[in-house]
């Protein structure tokens, strides 16, 4: 995502999405809209420009331009649906910050996840 152009802040019900420069628009995203949860902890965009919502209890919605594309959550293999830290590598590993451990995500699927028993 283009940050001089775009950006997403956190709000108590949701998220706020701008795009600024030609088209400049303002839009929300909620759990109306297909968000996992309206309560949000963390953002994070990969080079792909999906915006990935770390929520409570929901687990993670990856926005694609200004929809909800997909959910994943722990059924999916994520440690646990309370996120709270997200951060992208440079090759694109999703890297997701849990209650319960660390969950890596490429591709859109839970590839590892590390735990107290993995030595976290």
């Amino acid at each position: 995502m283009n940050l001089l152009r775009k950006t997403a802040t956190i709000l108590c019900t949701g998220i706020l999405l701008l795009s600024f420069g030609e088209g400049e628009k303002i839009n929300t995203l909620s759990k109306e809209d297909g968000l996992g949860s309206n309560y949000v902890f963390d953002l994070a965009v990969d080079s792909e420009d999906t915006l990935f919502v770390g929520t409570q209890g929901a687990g993670v919605s990856m926005v694609r331009g200004e929809s909800v594309d997909d959910i994943l959550t722990k059924e999916d293999g994520l440690g646990g649906n309370h996120v709270r830290a997200l951060a992208v590598d440079s090759e694109g590993t999703l890297f997701v910050g849990t209650a319960i451990g660390v969950s890596m995500v490429r591709g859109g699927s839970v590839v590892d996840t590390l735990t107290e028993e993995d030595g976290l």
